[in-house]
């Protein structure tokens, strides 16, 4: 399309927040409520779907914030935790393992304030200001001085005294604003 088009999310509901990245689009809704549309959306299916649908992340669970990536979607929960789903080719969910889900499951990011989805490669700064990332490394994106992919989340170095407030990834960078 060449210009803007409405989404229709429901009656009275308004996007609090929205990330879209390689064929995926997701909002957080006011409510708290996740929906997504496009590919590889959460609902447990490989079909995409043209309409937003909402993302089953469990009882009394409500995103409050969502980062799409190329093949992958991390969202932070109310309670602070994260779930992904989606691709894990490199490790980018954060499951310890390569294995891809088509629902959301929760990975070994912690506790975080924020979270970054970006090609292959996942990123999140945890409540203590940490910066943290996991998957594909082959250009140093998870900034732990390799190029070894990683299914483990490593910790980036930041330097004394130094913690993270924001963190935004894409391609094959990384990028954090510090205290």
């Amino acid at each position: 399309r060449s210009t803007p088009t409405p989404v229709d999310l429901g009656t009275n509901m308004t996007a609090s927040s929205v990330s879209a990245g390689g064929n995926t689009t997701c909002a957080v809704l006011n409510d708290g409520t996740l929906k997504c549309w496009g590919a590889r959306i959460g609902d447990g299916s490989n079909t995409s779907s043209g309409t937003p649908v909402t993302v089953d992340l469990g009882t009394s669970v409500t995103a409050t914030n969502v980062s799409v990536g190329a093949g992958h979607t991390c969202a932070r929960l109310n309670y602070g935790y994260v779930k992904c789903w989606g691709t894990n080719s490199y490790g980018q969910l954060g499951t310890h393992s390569t294995s891809s889900y088509l629902l959301p499951v929760a990975g070994a990011l912690g506790a975080v304030t924020s979270i970054s989805a970006a090609t292959s490669y996942t990123c999140s700064i945890s409540n203590t200001g940490m910066l943290k990332c996991v998957g594909r490394n082959g250009y140093g994106q998870l900034g732990d001085g390799t190029t070894t992919n990683q299914i483990f989340p490593v910790m980036v170095d930041l330097g004394a005294d130094m913690t993270a407030s924001s963190v935004a990834t894409g391609g094959s960078t990384t990028c954090a604003v510090l205290n």
